[in-house]
């Protein structure tokens, strides 16, 4: 059997996901000793309109539930760029100003795309009531390793919506994002016997 590198560090984030669910206790926004990182939770949820003029114009809806430190000091700085990161957010930026700007951004497409697709005809507006929910927590934080999940679930029309979920692991001690390479140091044909 053939492991590639996509099931490999699937297969390692679940096995940290398991680890976690076995050890996790206590509240996110309790610091214990240098192996926790006390979180805050950021939510901002938006609607936007299709159409200005319309009274009732379909609309698309975004949530931004991010998780980010709770403290806002120098030891936890790198922390608030690695998640700013994940969200192609300007490291210059607050996290919220740089939510707005994405949310902004997306709904100039949104409401030029409804132009396209309606062409003026109003028969087809219920089609364009949108979604998009963006999700960032942690699911293990403890014996100095941070797991953060980034989901994001949206519906743009079409049967069913979308969505995908990617896990990256952060080494809290030495202040950096983990790699496979940070895990395992064996190459693939040796896994592959395994």
């Amino acid at each position: 059997m053939k492991i590639s590198f996509n099931q490999l560090l699937l297969l390692c984030s679940f096995l940290i996901i398991l680890s976690a669910c076995n050890n996790r206790s206590g509240e996110n926004n309790q610091e214990h000793s240098n192996n926790r990182v006390g979180f805050d939770n950021l939510v901002i949820k938006r609607e936007v309109k299709a159409f200005d003029d319309l009274k009732h114009s379909p609309k698309k809806i975004y949530i931004y539930e991010i998780v980010h430190p709770a403290k806002d000091d120098v030891d936890h700085q790198w922390l608030l760029i690695a998640i700013k990161d994940l969200l192609k957010i300007s490291r210059n930026e607050s996290l919220e100003s740089g939510i707005e700007q994405l949310i902004n951004s997306d709904a100039i497409e949104y409401k030029d795309e409804a132009k396209d697709l309606t062409g003026g005809d109003n028969e087809y507006l219920d089609m364009l009531n949108y979604e998009r929910n963006t999700f960032i927590k942690d699911i293990y934080n403890a014996g100095n390793y941070l797991t953060l999940a980034y989901s994001i679930t949206s519906y743009e029309g079409g049967a069913h919506g979308n969505y995908s979920s990617i896990y990256f692991n952060f080494d809290l001690q030495n202040k950096k994002q983990l790699d496979l390479s940070d895990i395992l140091n064996i190459d693939t044909v040796f896994l592959q016997n395994i």
